[in-house]
């Protein structure tokens, strides 16, 4: 479950999947393809700790430096009343072979900080982006390559308890923050996962600007968007829900449709 592809800077294909075997055994691992996903190694483990691991597609960076990251979340066991998830931080200075475990284990309220996201800034930090169930985002951020991490507190969007996923614009140092605006804290999942919008910070997200529609259909639920830019192109995959019925969509969106104007 929940695959992350990325190119690395060596030139290799990285492919990282779940495997879950029971509510409390959920583990990641990753394989490599040295031909362009002609082939593919044998599956290798990437933690040993246990417990019920989530990271949710598109979720892996590789860092200016060649560092990978892979931020998951955790919990001792899934659908238990005491869950609470935590969210950690798996580091790889050798392309993916081993990774250690960052030392921070962030938490919020309720049931937890869950699906992390992570972003490098131009300053050299990382954000850190955390579904929650409070109907915000929160965030966290490392000064150090993602060894540690600040507390985890409330970022400047609401949500439901829905993933977002966040990237840069084009050419531009602009964020692009893709999520579900609706929140009602008392439905399930504090809000329904619909529309699907994206919205624009030109100051790393202390403000954003009205957001623009991707999905408006109010029957339909979107979400776990994996987001790409290609040229002047912005190319969004995520799941389409309707009638019970789940399935996968790709759009590709022109970085104008999205653009706000430049602030003096």
């Amino acid at each position: 479950m929940s695959v992350s592809l990325i190119r690395s800077q060596s030139g290799d294909i990285l492919m990282f999947f779940g495997v879950k075997n029971s509510p409390e055994d959920l583990h990641f691992y990753t394989r490599r393809s040295t031909d362009d996903a002609k082939s593919w190694s044998d599956p290798v483990r990437m933690h040993d700790e246990p417990g019920y691991f989530v990271m949710n597609n598109d979720r892996v960076i590789q860092l200016k430096d060649g560092r990978l990251l892979a931020p998951m979340a955790f919990t001792e066991k899934v659908w238990t009343s005491s869950e609470a998830f935590r969210t950690v931080v798996y580091c790889s200075d050798d392309d993916g072979r081993t990774w250690t475990l960052s030392p921070t284990k962030l938490e919020v309220p309720k049931r937890g900080a869950m699906e992390p996201g992570l972003l490098e800034m131009p300053d050299g930090r990382i954000l850190q982006i955390i579904r929650t169930q409070v109907g915000m985002i929160w965030h966290s951020y490392s000064s150090d390559r993602g060894e540690t991490w600040s507390e985890a507190s409330p970022w400047t969007m609401a949500v439901p308890e829905s993933p977002s996923t966040l990237i840069y614009m084009p050419e531009s140092n602009d964020l692009l923050l893709i999520y579900n605006p609706d929140v009602d804290l008392g439905a399930g999942h504090g809000g329904a996962r619909t529309p699907l919008v994206g919205a624009v910070s030109q100051d790393d997200g202390k403000t954003w600007s009205e957001p623009k529609m991707i999905e408006p259909d109010p029957e339909a639920t979107y979400a776990y968007t994996s987001a790409t830019v290609h040229g002047d192109r912005v190319l969004l995959t995520y799941y389409y829900a309707k009638d019970r019925l789940y399935s996968l969509r790709f759009k590709s969106i022109p970085a104008e449709y999205f653009r706000v104007s430049k602030r003096d």
